[in-house]
């Protein structure tokens, strides 16, 4: 189960037979330039859940459940 929202967006990207005939999803927003070492979450300016800490601290991994890390302060 997924918890970060980038993986949650990727995975609902993937084609699946239960959605044939649909149009693909994507993820909304201008993906970055990994050469820049910029401040934050790199999903942060394209996260529907994005608080402000996300803009300024990159977030440490954190065990959410028994085995499962996720570097995200809005999971649950």
């Amino acid at each position: 189960r997924p918890l970060h929202p980038y993986t949650r967006g990727l995975l609902r990207c993937l084609p699946h037979p239960s959605r044939f005939g649909q149009p693909l999803v994507s993820i909304d927003g201008i993906p970055p330039d990994l050469r820049q070492n910029g401040a934050g979450c790199r999903f942060a300016p394209r996260c529907p859940h994005a608080i402000a800490s996300c803009q300024t601290h990159e977030p440490g991994l954190e065990e959410r459940e028994p085995g499962h890390l996720v570097a995200c302060p809005v999971t649950s």
